[in-house]
């Protein structure tokens, strides 16, 4: 992943990789080409576009997916909220407690 940023970035990651000229045991001119700034970004430049191509098509059929799914889904929902005397009074029925009186250990539902 370093490599790519570092290629985005103009500098060339395979001097680091390849070390010397010595070890790589190739002639001065290779060694110019392999170190330019052209090199490594021409080599990633058609794997990276076709891998581009690949996310970005599928990004838009699923967001035309999304778009036709929401589109058959109807009119709008709106959720109801229930008001909060039918929540304590539905912990009451459940419970067996009254609305606003405290709990006895006993009687806490578990």
């Amino acid at each position: 992943m370093g490599s790519l940023f570092s290629a985005f970035l103009g500098k060339n990651p395979l001097k680091n990789l390849l070390g010397s000229q010595a070890s790589t045991h190739v002639n001065h001119a290779q060694w110019l080409i392999l170190t330019g700034k052209h090199f490594f970004p021409d080599l990633i430049e058609s794997s990276f576009h076709h891998g581009l191509e690949i996310v970005f098509g599928a990004a838009v059929v699923m967001s035309i997916i999304g778009a036709l799914a929401s589109a058959l889904r109807g009119k709008r929902y709106v959720h109801e909220d229930q008001s909060m005397r039918e929540h304590l009074g539905d912990a009451a029925a459940t419970s067996s407690a009254v609305p606003g009186e405290i709990a006895l250990e006993s009687e806490v539902v578990q």
